[in-house]
């Protein structure tokens, strides 16, 4: 069985994602559009939600770059919302990992697509690979101070 979810926007995709489990959620090798969705669409969901995300030093370290993005991030790291990891091998592709699903996240024009799938054994072999591969990743070192210890300190 196979299920897709069409948005406008990636932080839709992602918010509609998230509502589906309350287990770990892995974002695997993202664009940088979708770490910077992700940073704000995690800012605003209400609820309880660990995200791992497994990237590309790279284009970590570019999205980071930004203070506001970085230090947004922090926030979500210090509430234990957000955790980060560099991939020693980047795939070619870009997912979704939750326990109910994996998803293709595919970006064209305005349109956003999650193509899925909810076969079970298929997403336990896919969660079982994200989840040791995540346990065999180095942690990524956010130099940024939380957006929160910024705000109050001024």
């Amino acid at each position: 069985m196979s299920s897709t979810l069409l948005q406008d926007d990636i932080d839709s995709m992602l918010s509609s994602v998230f509502d589906e489990t309350d287990d770990p959620i892995y974002v695997v090798n993202p664009s940088q559009e979708t770490i910077s969705s992700l940073m704000t669409t995690l800012e605003r969901h209400d609820g309880d939600l660990e995200v791992r995300v497994l990237g590309d030093e790279r284009t970590l370290k570019d999205v980071m770059d930004d203070f506001l993005v970085a230090s947004t991030a922090a926030d979500l790291v210090e509430a234990g919302t957000l955790s980060m990891r560099v991939l020693e091998t980047v795939p070619n592709h870009s997912v979704a990992v939750t326990s109910e699903g994996v998803y293709a996240l595919v970006t064209i024009g305005d349109v956003v697509g999650g193509l899925g799938t909810d076969d079970d054994v298929f997403v336990d072999d896919a969660a079982d690979y994200y989840e040791e591969t995540w346990e065999n990743a180095e942690e990524y070192s956010l130099r940024t101070p939380a957006i929160t210890k910024v705000q109050s300190t001024l």
